[in-house]
C-alpha cells in the first residue's frame, strides 16, 4: 500500500516576533561617488563594494572611511539612514567585474554601479592576456589620488555571465541600445526581439542587468529607469549568476514564467521546465522571481514565491536525492528516481479537510493538495514528542504542507500545524539523513 506521510509539529516561526528585515550596518571606504544618482560605493576591507543611495554625495569625498547605517533594496542596493565619516584613507581594495578596459583606465561594475579606475601604469596579475575583458572579475588594488581611483594592480578572479551596468541612455537603432557610462564611456547593449523595453527618451537614467558574451558583447536581460528603485520592486544577481526579480507576475504558462519589476521596468522572463501552468499562483499577483543561467545562457526558473501577511506559496524546482522525493516514494529498496520535479512550500490558514484534498485559505487563492486514494496517514508518537495531546488538524489553524507536482495535480506529501506531530518513525529518521541534499 502506497503511504503519502503527513506530520504535525510545532511551527516555532510563526509566532516569531517581529524583526528587522533588510536593515544593515557596516564600515567601508568610498570609492565612486554620483551626485545626480544620489548615490555612492563603499567597498569593505576584503573589497566587497555596496551602492548606497540617498546618502550626501556632495558632501562625501573619494577615500573617507565611512559607518553605514541602511536599508536593503531589492535590486541589491541600499536606501541610506545614517552616514558618518570616520576619517580618510589612501588605499582600498575592489571586487567588480570588467566593463570595458581602455587605454589609461577600467570601466567595473559593483555593487549596481559602474565607475572608472585609472589603470595606465597598472600591473595584471593572473593573466594571459595584455589587457582585460568585459565579464572579467576582478581583484584590483587602488590608490586614492587627487580625488581619483589609480589601480596598482588587477589581479582575475574568474568570469561573469551577468553584469550590471547604469548610465545615461543615448539611443537604440535596430536592436542595439546604447548608453553613456562614467563621463563619455559608451555602453552597447543588445536588445533580444522578444524583450519588452519600457519607453525611453535620450537622457533618461538607466540601470540594466545584461549577459556576458563570449566575445565580450552584452545582451539585455533587464532594464528600468533609474528613478524606479521602491524597497519592494527590483532585480538582482549573485555571484552563482541566479537572477532574482521582485515585482508583478506578467506571464505564466507551460513555457515562460514572466515578471515585472517596476512599471517603468522590462519583464524578465525565465523558461518553465515543468511544462505545466504552475498551481497556486496568478497574473497580477506580488512575487519573488529565481532564475538561473542555463547552459546556452538562458534564464531557466529555479523558484517563485508569493508572500503576504498571513499566508506563503513557495514553488521550487529540485533536482535529484532530497527528503521530499523520498517522503512521495512507496518503501522499497529501490532508489528515488533522479529527475527534476516542481515541490512546493505553503503556509497559511486550514480551509479544508474534506478528502481527498487539504486546501489552505485566507492569503491564498486558495490552495489545495490532494492524497492518492490508497493513503493512509498514521498517528504515531515517539521521542519527547509522546507527551503531546495529538489532536487532530483543525479549520483556522496556521499551518505548513509540502506538496509535489505530479503532472498537473498537487500530492501532499507533509503538513505541519501548531498541534502534535504525526507520521511515522522511519519516515522522519530518512529525512533527517537526507535533509543535507534538500536544497533552500
Amino acid at each position: 500500500m502506497k503511504r503519502v506521510l503527513v506530520a504535525f509539529v510545532v511551527l516555532a516561526g510563526l509566532m516569531a516576533l517581529p524583526s528587522m528585515a533588510g536593515a544593515a550596518s557596516w564600515k567601508g571606504t568610498v570609492v565612486a561617488k554620483d551626485a545626480k544618482r544620489k548615490a555612492v560605493v563603499t567597498v569593505s576591507a576584503n573589497g566587497t563594494a555596496k551602492t548606497v543611495r540617498g546618502a550626501n554625495a556632495g558632501k562625501l569625498r573619494i577615500g573617507q572611511k565611512v559607518a553605514v547605517r541602511a536599508r536593503a533594496l531589492n535590486d541589491g542596493t541600499f536606501r541610506a539612514q545614517r552616514v558618518k565619516v570616520l576619517g580618510r584613507t589612501g588605499k582600498a581594495r575592489v571586487r567588480a567585474v570588467v566593463v570595458r578596459s581602455e587605454r589609461s583606465r577600467v570601466l567595473l561594475s559593483a555593487g549596481g554601479s559602474v565607475f572608472a579606475v585609472k589603470s595606465k601604469a597598472a600591473r595584471r596579475l593572473s593573466t594571459t592576456r595584455n589587457r582585460l575583458s568585459p565579464g572579467d572579475r576582478v581583484l584590483a588594488h587602488v590608490k586614492v589620488k587627487g580625488g581619483k581611483l589609480v589601480a596598482k594592480w588587477f589581479k582575475e578572479t574568474g568570469y561573469a555571465d551577468l553584469v550590471e551596468l547604469e548610465g545615461i541612455y543615448l539611443s537604440t537603432n535596430e536592436g542595439v541600445l546604447e548608453l553613456a557610462v562614467v563621463h563619455r564611456g559608451r555602453v552597447e547593449v543588445v536588445v533580444p526581439e522578444d524583450l519588452s523595453v519600457p519607453e525611453l527618451s535620450p537622457g533618461d537614467e538607466i540601470e540594466l542587468l545584461a549577459r556576458v558574451g563570449e566575445d565580450g558583447s552584452f545582451m539585455l536581460v533587464a532594464l528600468k529607469h533609474g528613478h524606479d528603485h521602491g524597497h519592494h520592486h527590483g532585480v538582482d544577481y549573485d555571484d552563482y549568476d541566479k537572477v532574482r526579480v521582485y515585482g508583478t507576475l506578467s506571464e505564466l504558462s507551460e513555457m515562460t514564467v514572466s515578471v515585472k519589476p517596476g512599471e517603468d521596468a522590462s519583464p524578465v522572463s525565465c523558461a518553465n521546465p515543468a511544462g505545466v501552468v504552475l498551481p497556486g499562483f496568478a497574473v497580477g499577483m506580488e512575487v519573488k522571481l529565481e532564475c538561473k543561467l542555463g547552459e546556452n545562457g538562458e534564464l531557466v526558473l529555479y523558484k517563485l514565491k508569493f508572500e503576504n501577511d498571513v499566508a506563503e506559496l513557495k514553488a521550487k524546482l529540485k533536482h535529484g536525492y532530497d527528503r521530499v522525493a523520498y517522503a512521495a516514494q512507496e518503501y522499497s529498496d529501490e532508489e528515488p528516481a533522479q529527475h527534476a520535479r516542481v515541490v512546493y512550500e505553503a503556509e497559511g490558514i486550514l480551509a479544508s479537510l474534506e478528502p481527498p484534498t487539504i486546501s489552505l485559505g485566507e492569503g491564498l487563492a486558495p490552495f489545495s493538495c490532494s492524497k492518492h486514494e490508497e493513503t493512509a496517514i498514521e498517528v504515531l508518537t515517539y521521542g519527547e514528542e509522546a507527551e503531546l495531546s495529538h489532536q487532530p488538524p483543525e479549520i483556522g489553524q496556521k499551518a505548513e504542507m509540502t506538496c509535489i507536482l505530479d503532472g498537473s495535480v498537487l500530492v501532499l506529501v507533509e503538513l505541519e500545524t501548531e498541534h502534535d506531530e504525526y507520521g511515522d518513525d522511519e519516515h522522519h529518521e530518512q529525512k533527517d539523513e537526507h535533509h543535507e541534499h534538500d536544497e533552500d
